[in-house]
C-alpha cells in the first residue's frame, strides 16, 4: 500500500530524476499482486528499483546527490 507522503516523496523523486534525464515510473495497483516498485528508465534502458530508496540512491548515481531527499 502506497502512503500520501510515498505519492508526495515518489512526484519529488521523479522531478528529481527529469533534471538528470531520466524518467521514474512507479508500478500501480492494476500490475498484478505485490508491493509498489519503481523503474528508471533513459535511452530505452531501464533499471528496477524495488523501493523508494532504492530509487534514492540510484539518483545519487546518477548525479542527484545535491537533490537528494
Amino acid at each position: 500500500m502506497t502512503t500520501t507522503t510515498d505519492q508526495e516523496r515518489f512526484a519529488t523523486l521523479q522531478a528529481q530524476f527529469a533534471k538528470h534525464g531520466h524518467a521514474l515510473h512507479q508500478s500501480g495497483p492494476n500490475d498484478g499482486p505485490g508491493p509498489v516498485s519503481y523503474l528508471a528508465e533513459r535511452w530505452g534502458m531501464a533499471r528496477y528499483l524495488p523501493t523508494l530508496d532504492d530509487a534514492e540512491q540510484f539518483l545519487k548515481q546518477v548525479g542527484g546527490a545535491d537533490h537528494a531527499l
